[in-house]
């Protein structure tokens, strides 16, 4: 069985990086070097993520937590200093045009609402003034409602996708977990019998 010696030098770096003790230190450089390919940095990472040190729980891994960011307000601003705000709080603009009585190029409402908690990278979406509606036929209203309809119901199933993903993958995270815990284990048991 080959080595896999790049696997076992960047175990030892996040290791070393994570402050784990010698003996896990030891354990994730040979583990890394044993599991071939991007599966084997799993290893360390998981047993970083295991120091009680860097808030593990008791041999459970510790999940890490998602960079949340205050949605701020931008309603009655004009768009370009509000997609200025969104971006600097690094969060994703996304422009609509809407007929209001509010001067054209001005925030007149916006979602998620002000002091909602999101990700970074969310998106936020903003509806701009495109003035009074003209005189006529055209009913007040979202110029773009029938696109943003369409947007919207391609999020929710591009959501259900990562949804989807997500368990898959969380599947196979505990199936590694499974696998690494006989692993160690088994390492234990060879660490532990008398020589001969």
């Amino acid at each position: 069985m080959a080595l896999d010696g790049l696997n076992a030098a960047a175990a030892a770096a996040i290791l070393n990086n994570a402050g784990v003790d010698d003996e896990t230190r030891t354990r994730g450089v040979i583990l890394s070097a044993f599991v071939p390919g991007p599966l084997g940095l799993a290893v360390p990472l998981i047993l970083a993520q295991q120091n009680p040190a860097q808030g593990g729980l008791g041999g459970v891994p510790a999940l890490p937590a998602p960079n949340d960011v205050v949605v701020p307000d931008v309603l009655n601003e004009p768009v370009d200093d509000a997609m200025a705000a969104l971006m600097k709080d690094r969060l994703v603009p996304v422009q609509r045009s809407t007929y209001s009585d509010a001067n054209a190029g001005t925030v007149v409402k916006q979602e998620p609402e002000v002091d909602t908690i999101v990700s970074l990278g969310s998106r936020v979406t903003v509806w701009v003034s495109a003035g009074p509606p003209p005189a006529g036929d055209v009913p007040p209203g979202d110029i773009d409602a029938d696109l943003t309809d369409k947007i919207n119901a391609a999020e929710e199933k591009l959501e259900g996708k990562i949804d989807d993903v997500n368990t898959a993958l969380e599947n196979k995270i505990d199936n590694v977990n499974i696998t690494l815990a006989k692993i160690i284990t088994k390492l234990d048991d060879i660490q532990t019998r008398p020589p001969g």
